[in-house]
């Protein structure tokens, strides 16, 4: 069981790295339909690994530059990623408004 979790806790930092690695470039190449991408993927292995606010600061930010940029389809994929951390913390009435404003 120890070499599973082992296995598990560094495929997660790695790919963690690789994502910020490509966050990074991202910005400065300014590709802001990749940042939004990016920020979406950090914040859902974030959240798998239990750091829910460093996860909901990602997407926040993926909001807002989705949001500048009139993205709606990596706006919805955003808010979809928000609600799954509403629904890891057991937060119903997030989980419900978090739903409500992609429609």
């Amino acid at each position: 069981m120890a070499p599973m979790r082992t296995y598990t806790t560094c495929n997660q930092k790695y790919e963690t790295r690789c994502i910020e690695e490509g966050l990074t470039a991202a910005r400065l190449g300014e590709d802001q339909d990749q940042i939004c991408t990016l920020l979406s993927a950090l914040g859902w292995v974030t959240e798998k690994r239990g750091n829910y606010a460093q996860a909901e600061a990602y997407v926040q930010e993926g909001l807002i530059l989705a949001r500048e940029m009139n993205n709606d389809k990596g706006y919805a994929a955003l808010l979809c990623v928000l609600g799954t951390i509403a629904e890891s913390q057991g937060n119903v009435y997030h989980i419900a408004t978090h739903f409500c404003s992609s429609h």
